[in-house]
């Protein structure tokens, strides 16, 4: 049977790209790393751009498992998330039922998807959120001791604090969340970055869980495809 998902107290500061707010709030606030092992946060950043894509209607839902891509993209703006929408166009190949006007899905499915944005270099989740905050001024190269390796560090590092800061002020105000945020809270929540929110699970859960059918389908892949491998934080 085919089943098909559709997209559908105190200030805050203001919101950034979903990839950008995960990309920041992967950041040890004391030491400039990364929390998250390097795959790791390779498929969570890759989740955050699929998740801006959904935004933009340049995905339109999730069909036993393969994403669903209209069959003309809308304009996408920044050049590193139109890049990833072409690349699974590219992966898309109408059967012979289809109809023209119809949406098309990826032959690969979305697990095997997020494992290709831990993976292949062009379309490296860390690397195209990182292009684009680099490209504005967000980040800068820092080659560190360990082992001679260039990171991608924040301008400001407390920076790296803002998503945590919007998300309480957001949480504490008890209305319901913009969906952008309500995607953000459901990712850090996935893998397992949430605690600093000071907020009970179950609660934390319920905050983003009217989120469009398809975005939940994405935070739930994301969760299992995270807890099948290592998940380590540094201090």
């Amino acid at each position: 049977m085919t089943m098909s998902m559709s997209v559908g107290k105190g200030a805050a500061p203001v919101a950034s790209p979903v990839g950008n707010t995960v990309f920041l709030a992967t950041i040890h606030d004391e030491s400039g790393r990364p929390r998250l092992e390097n795959h790791a946060r390779a498929k969570l950043l890759g989740t955050a751009v699929l998740g801006e894509l959904m935004a933009r209607r340049a995905i339109v839902g999730i069909r036993d498992g393969r994403i669903l891509l209209p069959s003309v993209a809308p304009p996408i703006g920044d050049p590193e998330v139109r890049f990833l929408e072409r690349y699974l166009r590219d992966d898309t190949v109408p059967d012979e039922h289809h109809q023209p006007g119809e949406a098309t899905a990826t032959t690969t499915d979305l697990r095997a998807w997020l494992t290709v944005l831990s993976t292949d270099s062009a379309v490296n989740g860390t690397r195209l959120v990182g292009a684009r905050m680099r490209r504005t001024n967000l980040v800068v190269p820092v080659r560190t001791r360990l082992f001679g390796r260039t990171e991608l560090r924040p301008v400001e590092l407390n920076d790296v604090l803002t998503p945590y800061l919007r998300l309480q002020a957001l949480l504490a105000a008890d209305s319901p969340l913009p969906g952008p945020d309500r995607l953000v809270l459901g990712l850090l929540h996935a893998a397992g970055l949430t605690a600093a929110l000071g907020c009970p699970e179950p609660d934390l859960a319920a905050r983003y869980a009217d989120l469009p059918p398809a975005m939940r389908v994405l935070i739930d892949t994301t969760r299992a495809v995270l807890a099948e491998g290592p998940l380590t934080t540094v201090p």
